[in-house]
């Protein structure tokens, strides 16, 4: 367990400067008191990891594999030709097919999650897995 690992995951706004290899070497440059000592060993390390969704950003072709998997490229291209507006139809399809990294939070995951029918259960549990899969 690595202290420069606690503070950058429980305090990731702050700014730390290191003037040593102890706490008390650390310059707190951050909002509120410096945490004590006590305050960080009692953080539990390692963290336990995030069962939120919107913490783990899908690669493409992870993103393709929970729609394969869950079957509903049909249904997702349905309800894109639905919206009203050309542009934001072409726009909303463009990103459903070309997106670098696709992101829980993104508004148009919940709004297609919600057009075509799929509790939001559901695809928390097939986001989850497919934040999994590795391509090795």
């Amino acid at each position: 367990m690595s202290l420069v690992d606690k503070l950058t995951t429980y305090y990731p706004g702050a700014q730390w400067s290191l003037n040593g290899n102890t706490y008390e070497g650390l310059e707190w440059v951050g909002p509120g008191d410096k945490p004590t000592e006590q305050e960080l060993d009692a953080l539990q390390w390692p963290p336990e990891p995030s069962t939120d969704p919107v913490d783990y950003p899908l690669l493409p072709w992870q993103f393709t594999a929970l729609v394969n998997y869950l079957g509903v490229d049909g249904a997702i291209r349905s309800a894109i030709a639905q919206i009203p507006d050309a542009m934001a139809a072409a726009s909303a399809l463009a990103r459903y097919e070309k997106s670098t990294s696709y992101r829980y939070s993104d508004p148009l995951v919940s709004q297609l999650r919600q057009a075509i029918g799929l509790s939001e259960q559901a695809l928390i549990e097939a986001w989850m897995r497919a934040k999994d899969l590795r391509s090795n």
